[in-house]
């Protein structure tokens, strides 16, 4: 994360500019977004980190990163990264990206959006093993789209960039920018406790943080979806 922020400093620098009022993202922008105050507090006034982690990845991110990927890597296809020119593992992509969705969603938003209806209405999921639900179609359908438009490799190591991503006493004490954290209510990735916690932290050295949060039954992507939510919030943050 942090290769990709000094990659976009140098972006910004080639365009003149000098000063940003502020760096925005959700998720794994909102690590870059840290990142950005972190390597350069003379340069970023303020933080938008919406559905983030904090200042550091919890270690039971860390495995859940982990299941999200290990589909790819049993994938025989995948033949440890070298399937540039050959077969590409679609299969071990397509149920990596269906783990991602189902875990950055909610029992509620399952629920609602789901229920229990059959996949096809003429087949019974009693009736044979591969009649299923609505909801197990859908996502499965959804992960093999996005599979054939993402590479394999290219989760693989934002995953492992994610994964990397911890910031140090230090480098938060120097930060200068003020902070608004934006996590989702029913977030289970990166629960608006995170947030919370590292709020504390940053005013306790001395920083300027608030908290808003974002309520609904969506999850992790509320913070992609539903954050016009918190508009107002982080209207009046830019405005301070």
């Amino acid at each position: 994360m942090r290769d990709s922020v000094r990659v976009h400093k140098a972006l910004v620098d080639s365009l003149g500019v000098k000063k940003l009022v502020a760096v925005a993202g959700a998720s794994g922008g909102s690590i870059q977004a840290m990142e950005w105050a972190a390597l350069y507090p003379e340069f970023v006034e303020r933080v938008v980190h919406v559905i983030g982690p904090g200042f550091d990845i919890h270690p039971y991110v860390v495995e859940l990163i982990n299941v999200w990927i290990l589909p790819i890597m049993l994938d025989r296809r995948w033949n440890r990264g070298d399937y540039y020119g050959r077969d590409e593992p679609v299969d071990g992509l397509a149920v990596a990206l269906t783990n991602v969705t189902v875990t950055t969603r909610t029992f509620a938003w399952a629920e609602k959006t789901f229920g229990y209806r059959w996949a096809d209405p003429a087949k019974n999921p009693a009736d044979a093993m591969f009649n299923g639900l609505a909801i197990e179609d859908a996502i499965a359908k959804a992960g093999q789209a996005r599979a054939k438009t993402t590479d394999a490799n290219a989760m693989i190591y934002m995953a492992k960039a994610n994964q990397l991503y911890r910031l140090t006493d230090d480098e938060v004490g120097r930060m200068k920018a003020r902070i608004l954290f934006v996590p989702a209510s029913s977030d289970e990735v990166f629960p608006p406790e995170l947030s919370r916690r590292a709020a504390q932290r940053y005013r306790a050295q001395g920083g300027v943080a608030e908290v808003a949060v974002i309520d609904g039954d969506g999850g992790h992507l509320d913070g992609v979806l539903n954050v016009a939510r918190q508009g107002e919030a982080i209207r009046a943050f830019l405005a301070r």
